[in-house]
């Protein structure tokens, strides 16, 4: 096998996937990304990766941090911290300063 690092073989996926696609009319049942039973569809893309001129590097960075992101919630979740007093308290003064 090939080895190549993880986010070059993610960006010839995403690559893949949008081009074989490219020609359908309705992209919005189009999966780019999974993690779990978490699904990433091309309708969920910002509104500025959506458009028809969509710069596939957007796409990739947007679906990486998509990926990272769940990845950690995830672990987060596993571990406890999502129930952690610390950090409900945290995140009630975090939004409670946006709002201010």
């Amino acid at each position: 096998m090939i080895n190549m690092p993880t986010q070059n073989k993610n960006f010839f996926i995403l690559v893949f996937f949008l081009l074989s696609c490219e020609g359908s009319k309705n992209n919005d049942d189009v999966v780019l990304a999974r993690v779990g039973k978490k699904k990433l569809f091309f309708k969920d893309l910002p509104t500025q990766l959506n458009g028809p001129n969509i710069k596939k590097n957007d796409v990739s960075v947007f679906v990486n941090s998509w990926v990272n992101d769940q990845v950690l919630f995830i672990s987060a979740e596993k571990e406890g911290f999502l129930n952690d007093r610390v950090l409900k308290e945290r995140t009630e003064k975090y939004y409670k300063r946006s709002e201010d």
